[in-house]
């Protein structure tokens, strides 16, 4: 699988180019390789993204920085917030559960230079592409989709289903993006 994302406004101050991402899932015979373009920004230096309670989330960089510092917080209610108004109280039962909240406390904790990428624009969303470190364990990429909602990003699972966001996923987590030429 090939993405490309075509040149857009930037959402970001950053040096912006168009994204391209490359994906051919592990085991996958490359004659199944597809290749599809996205509007986005992908920076040339990526943005820190520090751990700050911010409820304003009026930025990407904010409503990341937000959601990072709940998370390492280890607090639920603040966690459920950071999600779409529809979707707080699911997010509030899953980390219900002691054993996922803790787990995923620990896992934000042990992050690293957390940094936003870039951005692509995907079926109404803004999808953050956002790196990190890992001690012991290296580079990695995970995809954070928000939805504008009341003058703020807020995180969504809106696209859990998508079998296209699968793939835009598969192809960030594995490192398979670039500008387009």
């Amino acid at each position: 699988m090939e993405a490309h994302c075509s040149p857009k406004v930037p959402l970001s101050t950053h040096n912006q180019s168009s994204l391209r991402q490359f994906s051919t899932p592990p085991g996958r015979d490359t004659d199944l390789r597809r290749e599809f373009t996205l509007p986005g920004t992908l920076f040339a230096a990526p943005s820190a993204i520090e751990p700050v309670a911010d409820p304003a989330r009026a930025t990407v960089e904010q409503a990341l920085g937000d959601g990072y510092d709940a998370n390492r917080a280890g607090d639920a209610a603040r966690i459920a917030a950071a999600f779409a108004a529809a979707e707080r109280a699911e997010v509030l039962a899953f980390f219900a559960d002691p054993e996922m909240l803790d787990r995923n406390t620990d896992f934000y904790r042990d992050l690293t230079g957390y940094r936003l990428d870039g951005t692509i624009d995907y079926a109404g969303l803004t999808l953050a592409i956002v790196a990190y470190d890992i001690p012991d364990h290296g580079l990695g990429r995970m995809v954070v989709p928000l939805v504008q909602e009341g003058g703020g990003y807020y995180a969504t699972n809106r696209l859990s289903a998508d079998d296209r966001f699968g793939d835009i996923l598969a192809a960030i987590r594995n490192g398979r993006f670039s500008a387009a030429r």
